[in-house]
């Protein structure tokens, strides 16, 4: 019962931001590895608990576009956070300039698409052709491809949350293109803000991640 539960709470955090589906295969590996005889009604269970609430979201999406999927914002997502940065790498250009150029090529596959199929492509459809185009640029330059991976994994790692603190703040924030290190380094170990009572907040973080 207690993993069917958790099953129905993974369901309504996959529909609050989908990536539930990630963290689903993760369990099912920690089922297996911590009892494998009781895997099939134990992962049955969670996974029935999983589906039960996502089933109508995901019902819903296939009665409208005759495909299973939780939205459509993976396409802009990987065209914009992963082919431009590749683009601006490959181009030695700045991340705007790639982003837009990438934003057009995917604009011009979708035009192509629709063309071809004499009708306009649906969001999911536009979705899986944003998706595509970032596929597309990872198999031509998986060099850079890597370096953007890694530099992501960093920045998740040692990303700050007090980020939002300044940003809410409302002190303005540097040109990210043109910062260097130090600058957006400085920008937490030696906060500007308009309300002081925040700067412990910001130094408690920066320990706590110290010491972990």
């Amino acid at each position: 019962y207690r993993l069917f539960f958790a099953g129905i709470f993974l369901g309504l955090a996959s529909l609050m931001r989908p990536v539930g589906h990630y963290v689903l295969v993760l369990a099912l590996i920690m089922l297996f590895a911590w009892r494998p005889s009781a895997l099939v009604r134990r992962a049955g269970a969670f996974v029935f608990g999983w589906l039960l609430t996502v089933a109508p979201w995901l019902l819903r999406n296939f009665l409208l576009t005759g495909a299973f999927f939780f939205h459509s914002l993976p396409g802009l997502h990987f065209v914009q956070y992963l082919a431009a940065p590749i683009g601006a790498q490959r181009d030695h250009c700045s991340y705007p300039q790639a982003r837009a150029a990438v934003l057009g090529e995917w604009e011009r596959r979708i035009a192509d698409n629709e063309r071809a199929l004499g009708r306009r492509l649906n969001d999911y459809e536009r979705c899986c052709s944003g998706e595509r185009l970032a596929w597309s640029y990872v198999h031509r330059y998986p060099w850079y491809a890597f370096k953007r991976a890694t530099v992501e994994i960093v920045k998740t790692c040692a990303g700050l949350y007090s980020a939002i603190i300044l940003l809410a703040d409302g002190v303005p924030w540097p040109a990210y293109e043109q910062a260097t290190a130090w600058t957006k380094l400085k920008r937490f170990l030696f906060p500007a803000v308009r309300r002081p009572l925040l700067v412990p907040f910001i130094y408690w973080e920066i320990l706590l991640h110290v010491l972990l």
